[in-house]
């Protein structure tokens, strides 16, 4: 899971969450493992879960450790500035 940014009216301190300030919520995610890209998927919510099964197909074995890497999509502007981070499974 992860928390969202906006563009627009963010600087309130009055909402527990800020708006979305696009048409619509999606978030381009790459999922990496030894450097080398094994999944991108885009999504509409603000988690995404990766299973055993799924790394197990990507991979043909489990893994130890993952980076993922996340933006949020804008269709004025495209792909946001990415987050990263490297998770050990």
């Amino acid at each position: 899971t992860w928390i969202r940014r906006t563009r627009i009216n963010g600087d309130a301190w009055e909402p527990l969450d800020v708006p979305v300030g696009e048409d619509t919520e999606r978030y381009a995610l790459t999922i990496s493992a030894g450097g080398v890209m094994i999944r991108q998927v885009e999504t509409t919510l603000t988690a995404f879960t990766y299973t055993a099964a799924d790394q197990l197909a990507d991979t043909g074995a489990p893994v130890t450790a993952l980076t993922v890497t996340i933006a949020q999509i804008s269709r004025a502007y495209g792909p946001g500035t990415p987050a990263e981070a490297t998770f050990h499974v």
